[in-house]
């Protein structure tokens, strides 16, 4: 069996219409990525550079759970872009970029009602070219009264502060940033 369905194979590719029909699709599939990437005007691409003015807003929510029992001073903390940001019409950050912040204090809740304290800050986004742009912004909590089920437990330790995944915040970019941009225009 196997030496028929080698035989009929070596036939077909040894026939002569087979064989130039092989190679006129073979030769239209090679040569297809190179006309479909030149549209039918000429493509120019240049670089503009965007400056991003000190204080634009990037709204952003929280991407994990920090907590004044379990986080330490330093920790990274991560967000993502609620909104693109754009200048002119151009995105500069796209909505679900990553963004880094990180723990600067905590306090912790010790005895007679002291509550847990959080503070962030928020360091950088990455704009749509790669690029670190810096940011400011910082988000502080007290633990709330939750923490404590009695009046008496509430007297030897104070409530933990916590902030939770999807809690939005806004930051603002840091001084005047520049932003270096591909921009793709066709020619007619």
């Amino acid at each position: 069996m196997k030496k028929a369905f080698l035989e009929g194979v070596m036939t077909l590719l040894w026939n002569r219409v087979a064989f130039r029909t092989l190679v006129a699709v073979l030769v239209c599939l090679l040569l297809y990525p190179l006309s479909s990437s030149a549209p039918i005007g000429a493509q120019e691409s240049t670089v503009r550079t965007i400056t991003i003015a000190d204080g634009t807003p990037v709204h952003l929510y929280l991407m994990d759970d920090i907590t004044s029992k379990t986080n330490r001073a330093g920790d990274v903390v991560h967000f993502k872009v609620r909104q693109s940001v754009e200048i002119g019409g151009v995105v500069i950050i796209s909505a679900g970029s990553p963004v880094v912040g990180r723990v600067i204090a905590i306090g912790r809740n010790h005895l007679m009602g002291h509550s847990g304290g959080i503070a962030l800050s928020v360091e950088s986004a990455i704009a749509v070219n790669g690029a670190k742009i810096p940011l400011r912004g910082e988000a502080n909590v007290k633990g709330g009264s939750r923490g404590a089920t009695s009046l008496g437990s509430a007297a030897w330790f104070g409530p933990v502060a916590y902030i939770h995944k999807g809690t939005m915040l806004n930051a603002y970019v840091d001084g005047n940033q520049s932003a270096s941009l591909v921009a793709v225009e066709m020619s007619k």
